[in-house]
C-alpha cells in the first residue's frame, strides 16, 4: 500500500490524477500545489477553534468526518510513526476538500511493544511538544486544536465508540489477525529467511496482536474519560423494524431491521441517531422514548442500559415518482460532477432541507425551487458548470460527492425522510463498439448485499450491450474483493430469453456471444461451474414458460429424460398403471378428470465418490395446468396456471447440474405430475380419499391439489430413508402476500443446523428465505369430520368489540354461539375486548353459561369457544344505550391491539363491531371513522369506503363530510382514483372478471348538461374519459334518483356515489340488515355490520345479529378471493367491453352516458 500516488487516487476515489492537490509530511508537494493547505493551517493556528464561525469556515476546507476517521485509527492502533505516514490529498475545485489516507501502520497493533495496547496514544497525537519525531508539533496541531470545539469533541469521541463497538470490537479484530495469519502464513518463511528473522519473531508478532485486540478497547475508554472527562460508559442497545434502519452519529454504521446493536458510550456525549426510512416506509416514532424526531441525540445513564428502537410504517409519499434524479453526469473535467432533477408534478416544490445521498455523502438543499414539470441541476463547480451550459439557470452548487464515473447509486429523500427516487447507473461502451469494460469497486465491502448489487451491475450493463447491439464483453475486476463472478452471474441470467413461438425469432435475440472475465481469482474450473449453473436455470425456465398445449405429463417426462441423458443422471418414471397399483390416491384425484394420465418421475444421481450415506431426496409439485378443478380459479390470469410445476422444474434442473458439475452428493429427484382439469370425473369438494400412506383426507378446496399429489411424493420418499426430504412447490399466495418477490418462505421440521445453512445458502444466491412456523395448534385445524384429515387449514379473524355500551358486544355472542363456518372453512374468532364485557352482555341474551376463553395471542384461539383478548383494566363502568368517555377509550383500545396483531400477521381480517362518534371523540379519538383510523395507521393516502351486498356495491368519493363541503372536495383526479380503486377491489377482493362501474352525478338530473351545475360538466365526465382511457368499463354521470329508482343499478357491478347520504341511503332502503360496510384499498381486509350503535335497543336482547354474521363471511372471502388473486397475477390483464347482456332478454343493451361523443 506504500504506493499512494495519483493513479491510486484516480482509481480509488474517482477524481482526475491531473487535477489533485497531493502532500505528504510536513506540506511536502507530491502533485498540485500546498497554498490550500498552507493557508488553512494558517487560519487554525490563529483562530480559536472553540469558535463556531471559526470551526465552520475550517469545515468548508477539509472533510472533518473522514480526518476523524484517520486519527481514530491511528490512536486504535497506537501508530507511533505518524509523523511520518501523513499523506493527503484534495480535488483541485472549487469547494474540493482535504483528506487523509491511511496508508502504513507497520509501527501498530503491538509489532514492536508487547505492551502497546496500554499507550496513551491519545495524548501523543495531541501532545503540543513532542519531538520532532515520531510526533512533531506540526503533525498534532489539526486535531489538538479541532478539539478544541465541542462540537468535534464529540464527533471524535462517539465516532472512536462506534468504532470500538463494530470493526475494533475485539472480536473482530481478532477474526481480521486470523485471516492476514492464513493468508501470510505459506509465504512467511521465504519472507524470514530474506530478513534473518526466526519463527518464533513471526509468533511472537501473532500473539502480540492478539493480546492488543483483546485488551486495547478498555484502555481507550480509559483513556477518552480521562483527557475529555466523559462521565462513566453505559450501555446503548437499538433495534429497527422492518423497513429501515438507524445511523450512528452520522456515520457508514447503520442498524438494519431485524439486527440488534449493542455497545458502550459515554454519558456525557450524546450519541446522534437518525432513523433512516426505505423506499416505501416512513418513521413513525421510537419505541423508549416520547422523541418523535427521525434525529434524536440521546443522553444514557451510567449503570443502565437504554433501549430504543425505530418504528418504521408502509407508505408512498405523495411525491414518489414525481421528483426524480433525470439525469447524471460523472467525472467530467471541463464541467465537473452534476446531476438534474425533474419536477414532473404540477405545482413548483421547494427542496430546502431534502437530502441527497450516496454510500459516503450527504448534500442536504439549502435551497433549491423545482418549478412545475421543470429542472433544477445541483452542480460541483458552478463558475464551470455555467459556462459550459449558460442557457441553464436553475442551478444550485456544493455537490462535493465526487460521482463514480463507473457504478454509483444516488436517493433523493424529503426533508422528514421519505424515499421519492433512487436511480443507479454503471457503465459507458467505448469507441470500439464492440466490447464494454466494467469496473467493479467498493473493495472495502465484503457483504451479501454487495454480491447482489454487482449481479444487478451485470444485468444493468447487459442493457447496455443490447442496446449498443454488441457482441462481446470484458469484465475486469480491480478490487481486492473480487466481484466479477457476481457481474458475469447477473448478466449471464439476465441474458435469457424464451423465443421458440416467436414466427421470427432471430430478430429479437440478444447479440451478446462473449463474456470475457479477466480475474485472478477465477479460473477456469469455476467458470466452468457458472456456466454450468446457468444452463441449469435456463433449462428449468424453459421448462416454466412451455404452454400447456406442448408440455403435458408425458412431454415433462420426456423433456426431463433429455436433461438426464445430457448430464449423466438416472431417470425413469411410474406410469399409470404403477400408481394405481401403488395406491397413491393423491395424485389419482386430481388426475381424476383428465383424459392425459399421470407420472411420477424419478431423478437419481450417485456418484461414487458421494459423501452421504443416506440420499438427499428433492421433491418437486409437477401440475403442468392448474385450472383449480371444481374450485374453479378466476378466468383472468389463468394463462399463468401453465406455471404451477415450477417445482418440478426446479428439481429437474437441480439434478442437472449437480451431475454436470459432479457434485459429490448422492441425491434423488421425485416428481409427481399430472393436470387439475374440470370434467364430469373431476373430484368434487367433500369427496374423501385415501393419500398413498393409508391416511383419509376430506377435499374441501380442489384447487388445494398440490399438497395432495407432494403428499404421495413426500410419503414415497420414505422407502429410501433420507437424509434430508426438501420440497420445492408453488402452493400459495400468502408467500407473495408476506414477501412479495423479494424472498421466498418454507417451514421445515429439520435440525436447525441444517435450516440455519440452507438460509445461508439463500443468502448467498440472494434467494432469500423466511422460515413459516408449524405450531402444534395447526394440527387442529386440519381435523376433519368425516376423515382422518381436510386438505384446508383455519383463519383466524378478529372482532373488535366496539362501543361496549351499544348492540356490538350482544351480536358479537350472538353470532360466535352460532359457530359460523363460512365455505366450509375453519375458522377461530378472536374478540378484542375484554372477558367481563362478555359475561356482561351475556346475561343479556342468556343464563347459560358459555365457554370464554381469555388468551393473550390469536394463536392460542380454540374453535369451540369464545375467544377474547383483554384490552383494557377489568375496572369499567357500563352505562347501557347511552354515549360515555369509557366506551370510546375501550373501543379505542380494542382497535389498538387488533391493529397490532394484523400487522403482525396474526390475524386474517379484522371485523369492527359499530362505534358511536361522539363517545369516541370524549375519549381523544381524533379520526371520523374506523376507515379513516385504519388508513392512518397502514400509511394509506386514500382508499374507498364501500357498503357491499350480494347484489349491491356502493362506494363513496367523500365519506364523513358536510354537504355543504362535498362540491369543492370533489376533483377530477379524486374521482378517478377511487374508480381505479373500485375496479382493483371488484376485481380483487369480490372475483368479477370484468367489472361495469356506475359512476353517479352530484347535481339533480346530474347536472342536466350543465343547467343545473358545472360539476358534471368539469369534473365528474373528465374523470370518466381518463378512466375509458386505462380500459377501466366505467359509465355515467347517473342522475341517482332514475338509477336506483329504474333499478338501473342492478346492470352494474359497483357504483361509485359523490357522497355519504347520495350511496348509503339507497343501499340501506334496499339492502337493510344484508349489507356489510367494508373499506377498500387497504393492504388488510376490514368489513363491518352496516348497523349503528342501536341504543335505543341495546341491553334488551333484541339487536339482529345477521349484518354481523354477514361481516364476518364477506371478510373471510374477500381475503381468500385477495389470497387467489395474488396468487395468479403479477400484473393485471386489461379488458374492454362497451355493452351490457341482458340476463332476462338475452339482448345486448348499450348504455346511455352524457359522455358526447
Amino acid at each position: 500500500m506504500n504506493k499512494i500516488n495519483p493513479k491510486f487516487l484516480a482509481d480509488h476515489c474517482n477524481v482526475d490524477k491531473d487535477s489533485i492537490d497531493f502532500m505528504e509530511h510536513k506540506e511536502t508537494v507530491r502533485k498540485g500545489d500546498n497554498e490550500h493547505y498552507k493557508n488553512m493551517v494558517s487560519y487554525i493556528r490563529a483562530h480559536d477553534m472553540a469558535d463556531a464561525q471559526h470551526y465552520a469556515w475550517v469545515k468548508k476546507k477539509m472533510d472533518i468526518a473522514n480526518f476523524i476517521d484517520f486519527q481514530v485509527a491511528q490512536i486504535y492502533c497506537d501508530n507511533t510513526d505518524a509523523g511520518g505516514n501523513i499523506r493527503y490529498w484534495r480535488p483541485k475545485r472549487p469547494g474540493g476538500k482535504w483528506r487523509w489516507i491511511l496508508y502504513d501502520t507497520d509501527w501498530g497493533f503491538g509489532l514492536h511493544n508487547k505492551k502497546a495496547y496500554s499507550r496513551n496514544s491519545l495524548a501523543f497525537f495531541t501532545d503540543p511538544n513532542g519531538p520532532e519525531w515520531p510526533n512533531p508539533e506540526w503533525s498534532t496541531l489539526l486535531l489538538r486544536s479541532l478539539l478544541n470545539n465541542k462540537e468535534f469533541q464529540e464527533q471524535f469521541i462517539n465516532r472512536m465508540c462506534d468504532r470500538l463497538n463494530t470493526d475494533f470490537a475485539t472480536e473482530h479484530v481478532k477474526m481480521y489477525i486470523k485471516h492476514f495469519t492464513n493468508v501470510l502464513t505459506p509465504e512467511m518463511d521465504r519472507h524470514l529467511t530474506r530478513w534473518k528473522l526466526g519463527a518464533d519473531e513471526w509468533s511472537q508478532s501473532i500473539d502480540n496482536m492478539y493480546v492488543f485486540a483483546e485488551k486495547r478497547p478498555e484502555y481507550l475508554y480509559y483513556f477518552m474519560h480521562e483527557q475529555f472527562k466523559t462521565g462513566e460508559l453505559a450501555d446503548l442497545q437499538l433495534e429497527s423494524s422492518v423497513g429501515g434502519s438507524i445511523r450512528l452519529n452520522g456515520s457508514n454504521i447503520e442498524v438494519d431491521a431485524g439486527k440488534a446493536f449493542r455497545g458502550k458510550y459515554f454519558e456525557n456525549v450524546p450519541v446522534q441517531l437518525e432513523a433512516v426510512p426505505e423506499f416505501g416506509y416512513k418513521f413513525v416514532g421510537w419505541e423508549g422514548t416520547t422523541v418523535k424526531e427521525r434525529h434524536v441525540a440521546v443522553n444514557l445513564k451510567s449503570g443502565k442500559v437504554l433501549q430504543l428502537k425505530a418504528i418504521f410504517e408502509t407508505y408512498n409519499h405523495p411525491l414518489l415518482e414525481q421528483v426524480i434524479i433525470n439525469e447524471v453526469c460523472a467525472y467530467n473535467k471541463h464541467t465537473g460532477d452534476w446531476l438534474e432533477i425533474h419536477n414532473k408534478s404540477g405545482e413548483a416544490i421547494d427542496l430546502s432541507g431534502w437530502n441527497l445521498k450516496d454510500d459516503k455523502h450527504i448534500f442536504t438543499f439549502e435551497k433549491g425551487i423545482v418549478p412545475a414539470d421543470g429542472y433544477l441541476v445541483v452542480c460541483e463547480d458552478m463558475e464551470a458548470f455555467t459556462k459550459a451550459y449558460p442557457e441553464v439557470k436553475n442551478v444550485v452548487d456544493g455537490l462535493n460527492f465526487g460521482l463514480d464515473k463507473s457504478m454509483e447509486q444516488l436517493s433523493l429523500f424529503t426533508y422528514d425522510g421519505a424515499a421519492v427516487d433512487s436511480i443507479s447507473y454503471a457503465v459507458e461502451p467505448l469507441a470500439s463498439e464492440s466490447v464494454v469494460v466494467v469496473k467493479i469497486l467498493k473493495p472495502e465491502t465484503n457483504h451479501i448485499i454487495a454480491q447482489e448489487e454487482a449481479r444487478i451491475l451485470g444485468n444493468d450493463t447487459l442493457q447496455i450491450i443490447h442496446q449498443y447491439k454488441l457482441k462481446s464483453i470484458v469484465v475486469r475486476s480491480i478490487a481486492e474483493t473480487n466481484r466479477a463472478y457476481q457481474v458475469v452471474e447477473g448478466m449471464a441470467l439476465g441474458s435469457y430469453q424464451f423465443l421458440k413461438y416467436f414466427s421470427k425469432p432471430t430478430a429479437k435475440e440478444n447479440t451478446l456471444r462473449t463474456i470475457k472475465v479477466e480475474s485472478s481469482t477465477l479460473d477456469a474450473p469455476t467458470v466452468q461451474e457458472l456456466s454450468t449453473l446457468v444452463e441449469a436455470v435456463f433449462l428449468s425456465r424453459t421448462l416454466v414458460n412451455e404452454p400447456f398445449s406442448f408440455l403435458d405429463t408425458p412431454q415433462l417426462s420426456k423433456e426431463i429424460e433429455k436433461m438426464a441423458n445430457d448430464a449423466g443422471f438416472d431417470f425413469e418414471f411410474l406410469n399409470k398403471e404403477k400408481i394405481q397399483a401403488l395406491k397413491m390416491g393423491g395424485i389419482l384425484a386430481v388426475n381424476q378428470a383428465s383424459n392425459i394420465p399421470p407420472h411420477f418421475n424419478i431423478l437419481e444421481w450417485k456418484p461414487a465418490n458421494a459423501t452421504n450415506e443416506k440420499p438427499i431426496v428433492l421433491v418437486g409439485k409437477g401440475v403442468v395446468y392448474d385450472t383449480g378443478g371444481l374450485s374453479l380459479k378466476p378466468s383472468e390470469g389463468m394463462e399463468y396456471m401453465k406455471c404451477d410445476m415450477g417445482g418440478a422444474a426446479t428439481v429437474a434442473g437441480t439434478l442437472y447440474v449437480a451431475a454436470k458439475n459432479k457434485l459429490p452428493l448422492h441425491i434423488i429427484g421425485l416428481i409427481p405430475a399430472t393436470d387439475n382439469k374440470i370434467g364430469t370425473n373431476a373430484i368434487a369438494p367433500g369427496d374423501v380419499i385415501r393419500m398413498y400412506s393409508g391416511t383419509t383426507v376430506e377435499v374441501l378446496n380442489t384447487d388445494a391439489e398440490g399438497r395432495l399429489i407432494l403428499a404421495d411424493a413426500l410419503h414415497y420418499a420414505k422407502k429410501y430413508n433420507p437424509m434430508l426430504v426438501i420440497d420445492f412447490a408453488t402452493l400459495t399466495g400468502a408467500a407473495v402476500r408476506a414477501l412479495g418477490t423479494y424472498g421466498s418462505l418454507y417451514f421445515s421440521t429439520a435440525a436447525e443446523k441444517i435450516k440455519s445453512n440452507i438460509e445461508k445458502s439463500g443468502m448467498e444466491t440472494y434467494e432469500r428465505l423466511a422460515e413459516l412456523p408449524l405450531w402444534r395448534e395447526y394440527d387442529d385445524d386440519l381435523k376433519s369430520n368425516v376423515a382422518d384429515l381436510k386438505n384446508l387449514g383455519g383463519v383466524a379473524a378478529g372482532i373488535t368489540c366496539g362501543d361496549i355500551n351499544g348492540v356490538g358486544p350482544e351480536v358479537i355472542i350472538k353470532t360466535l354461539l352460532s359457530k359460523p363456518q363460512p365455505g366450509g372453512k375453519n375458522c377461530v374468532y378472536v374478540v378484542y375486548g375484554n372477558p367481563k364485557m362478555i359475561a356482561y352482555h351475556k346475561n343479556f341474551i342468556t343464563q347459560e353459561n358459555i365457554n370464554i376463553n381469555t388468551i393473550t395471542s390469536p394463536e392460542q384461539a380454540q374453535p369451540n369457544a369464545i375467544n377474547v383478548i383483554n384490552c383494557w383494566d377489568d375496572a369499567i363502568t357500563f352505562t347501557i344505550g347511552e354515549a360515555t368517555q369509557i366506551a370510546g377509550k375501550c373501543a379505542t383500545a380494542a382497535l389498538d391491539a387488533a391493529t397490532k396483531d394484523i400487522k403482525a400477521g396474526k390475524l386474517t381480517a379484522i371485523v369492527t363491531a359499530p362505534i358511536n362518534k361522539k363517545s369516541m371523540q370524549m375519549s381523544g379519538f381524533t379520526f371520523p371513522g374506523h376507515t379513516e383510523y385504519f388508513a392512518h395507521h397502514f400509511g394509506v393516502k386514500d382508499n374507498l369506503m364501500m357498503l357491499v351486498s350480494e347484489d349491491l356495491k356502493v362506494g363513496l368519493v367523500t365519506n364523513h363530510l358536510a354537504l355543504k363541503d362535498v362540491s369543492a372536495a370533489i376533483t377530477k383526479e379524486k374521482i378517478l382514483h377511487k374508480i381505479q380503486m373500485m375496479n382493483k377491489t371488484l376485481k380483487m377482493d369480490f372475483n368479477i372478471d370484468r367489472p361495469l362501474i356506475a359512476v353517479l352525478g352530484l347535481n339533480p338530473h346530474a347536472g342536466d348538461q350543465g343547467a343545473i351545475g358545472q360539476e358534471e360538466t368539469n369534473i365528474i365526465i373528465p374523470a370518466l374519459k381518463a378512466a375509458k382511457n386505462e380500459g377501466i368499463l366505467a359509465y355515467g354521470p347517473f342522475p341517482a334518483d332514475g338509477f336506483f329508482g329504474s333499478s338501473q343499478f342492478r346492470k352494474f357491478d359497483g357504483i361509485i356515489a359523490m357522497y355519504h347520504d347520495q350511496g348509503l341511503g339507497p343501499f340501506k332502503a334496499i339492502s337493510f340488515g344484508a349489507g356489510v360496510n367494508y373499506t377498500a384499498g387497504m393492504p388488510i381486509v376490514r368489513t363491518s355490520p352496516d348497523h349503528g350503535t342501536a341504543y335505543d335497543i341495546a341491553g334488551k336482547g333484541e339487536a339482529d345479529e345477521r349484518s354481523l354474521m354477514r361481516a364476518i363471511f364477506a371478510a373471510i372471502d374477500i381475503a381468500n378471493n385477495r389470497f387467489e388473486y395474488n396468487d395468479m397475477r403479477e400484473e393485471p390483464i386489461k379488458r374492454t367491453k362497451l355493452k351490457i347482456l341482458d340476463d332476462e332478454t338475452g339482448k345486448d343493451e348499450y348504455i346511455e352516458e352524457m359522455i358526447p361523443e
